[in-house]
């Protein structure tokens, strides 16, 4: 049997669902730092039209 009651399940899911959305960002945040986010320190950044796509 469970002593847990249904608010404090809810907020222990709470906080493990955003504990895991802040580390997913992190995670993509430290993967594309170097050559995305922070290109722009070391070198320009790319024009916004070169992100846009022409297909004919």
């Amino acid at each position: 049997m469970s002593t847990e009651t249904p608010s404090s399940r809810r907020a222990v899911e709470k906080r493990y669902y955003i504990a895991a959305a802040v580390g997913s960002i992190l995670i993509v945040f430290a993967g594309f730092a170097r050559t995305y986010y922070l290109k722009g320190f070391s070198t320009p950044l790319r024009s916004s039209s070169s992100y846009t796509s022409t297909a004919s």
